[in-house]
């Protein structure tokens, strides 16, 4: 009990805050419920089932009463794009882009960058888009037939990496920005934890031989060096606006920087007449 009071409070004051990541937690505790937990399955029929699902429908209402304070204070601030501006279907195939794309953050953090523009070319059948849309429909199917196997685990894994993700994948569209790597805070612990599970379920097959340990760990040594030297690099975007801006736009040379940004900097060296600057080169 005091587990679940924490977790409401905690999606309630992520709602407060005018974040939509908090709306997800009922559907989190349904697979929680499901695995590890088991308390739905298929064997314990309905009854059972139905118990559980009705526990979460107090937790549904606020939750959404919450979310909708949340949307109409975000309305109000004008932080919501209109669907004039951005249609649906360019919602959608960032959706469906989103995933990858955050996967691929995750296990290869290079090209960390403060604000990703929207590509100029954006469409499914944009081969980047395409691709990534394809894999992640592939990675679903894969995992069902795991399940159908007998190994939930990944299907509960996967199944909660996209659910926490839904909120800010961009369907209900908030700032300008295609993605941002604060968004990965709650998705990515499904993915480090049965990163985790491979690397203790190896050591244990690998734990026999003495210099198979030795060696393991100091590759593990190496790669927290390897991050930590990444990370301090990462820290210096901070440095200054005009730092944050010049990484933005070496990074994605064909796109338009952070209007944000640029203007920010514009105004506090007193300059309001420069304008967002597109198709920069390296310098």
């Amino acid at each position: 009990m005091p587990g679940l009071v924490h977790c409401v409070h905690g999606a309630g004051n992520r709602c407060a805050d005018g974040k939509t990541h908090g709306s997800d937690t009922p559907l989190v505790m349904l697979l929680l419920d499901i695995y590890p937990l088991k308390r739905i399955t298929i064997s314990e029929g309905t009854s059972q089932n139905l118990r559980v699902l009705l526990e979460k429908v107090p937790l549904f209402l606020l939750i959404s009463i919450l979310s909708i304070f949340t949307i109409l204070a975000q309305h109000a601030g004008g932080a919501f794009e209109s669907f004039e501006r951005m249609p649906l279907h360019f919602r959608l195939v960032n959706a469906l882009y989103s995933p990858l794309f955050y996967l691929a953050k995750m296990l290869w953090p290079i090209g960390l960058v403060p604000f990703y523009p929207f590509s100029q070319a954006i469409g499914f059948f944009d081969p980047t888009y395409g691709i990534s849309g394809i894999l992640a429909l592939s990675i679903t199917g894969g995992c069902v037939w795991l399940w159908k196997r007998g190994r939930i685990l990944f299907l509960i894994v996967w199944a909660y990496y996209l659910i926490t993700l839904l909120p800010v994948v961009g369907i209900v569209q908030v700032g300008i920005q295609a993605a941002a790597d604060r968004y990965t805070y709650l998705p990515s612990v499904s993915i480090f934890l049965v990163a985790g599970i491979a690397v203790a379920q190896l050591f244990a097959v690998l734990v026999r031989s003495k210099n198979i340990i030795i060696t393991g760990g100091v590759i593990v040594v190496l790669i927290f060096i390897l991050f930590g030297l990444l990370t301090v690099k990462q820290i210096k975007i901070w440095q200054d606006s005009e730092r944050f801006g010049n990484i933005s736009s070496r990074v994605f040379l064909e796109e338009c920087i952070s209007r944000t940004t640029t203007w920010a900097y514009c105004i506090a060296r007193g300059d309001c007449t420069i304008k967002p600057l597109k198709n920069m080169k390296k310098h």
